[in-house]
């Protein structure tokens, strides 16, 4: 396994720069479709349908990010918030929202695009 992980860092270090800095969120979702490498195997047999659902995969709509972004700003603003008229009723919001911090860059790769808080 060490020996296939080193290979495919390898595979995505020899990707160009502009790509790399988009983040490792964006370039690499899902592994090559290299059957040579033992992790897209693996994914093969535990994850039949990544192939299909990684060609059905398209870019958001910028228009529905902003509006779920401001969505989750007012949730979050709401639950910070002592004023009883921030507050939003439990019909109008139907889960929990939990919120993490997560380190940009995990050894050499940076995990986000730069366009990305």
């Amino acid at each position: 396994m060490k020996a296939d992980l080193r290979k495919l860092d390898d595979h995505y270090s020899a990707l160009p720069d502009d790509v790399k800095k988009s983040g490792l969120h964006k370039f690499a979702d899902c592994p090559p479709e290299d059957t040579a490498f033992l992790v897209t195997r693996l994914w093969d047999t535990h994850i039949p349908r990544w192939r299909e659902l990684k060609a059905q995969k398209k870019e958001p709509d910028q228009s529905e990010h902003k509006g779920l972004m401001e969505h989750l700003n007012r949730i979050e603003k709401a639950a910070e918030s002592s004023d009883p008229s921030a507050r939003i009723s439990v019909d109008e919001t139907p889960y929990v929202s939990l919120i993490r911090n997560v380190m940009r860059k995990k050894g050499k790769w940076e995990r986000f695009g730069p366009n990305v808080k």
